[in-house]
């Protein structure tokens, strides 16, 4: 509500969602949830794109925290 008059509100809002929510989806683990509720084909599939070259390229932490950067600018 106060975000479009306060500037600070505005800043407190962006920050909340660039820097904390992605630690609480990190410690949420929606991957190992994801493995655990599947069966089938989906599962293997999913579990085969975790494994993938791309994905971990993209979770290593040089990686990672590059593109956070990024995505504040």
């Amino acid at each position: 509500r106060y975000s479009m008059v306060l500037f600070s509100a505005h800043a407190v809002q962006h920050v909340l969602v660039g820097l904390i929510a992605p630690l609480l989806l990190l410690y949420g683990a929606p991957l190992s949830l994801a493995l655990k509720s599947m069966r089938g084909e989906g599962r293997a599939l999913l579990a085969a794109a975790a494994g993938s070259r791309g994905l971990r390229a993209l979770s290593n932490p040089v990686i990672a925290s590059a593109l956070l950067l990024l995505t504040l600018y």
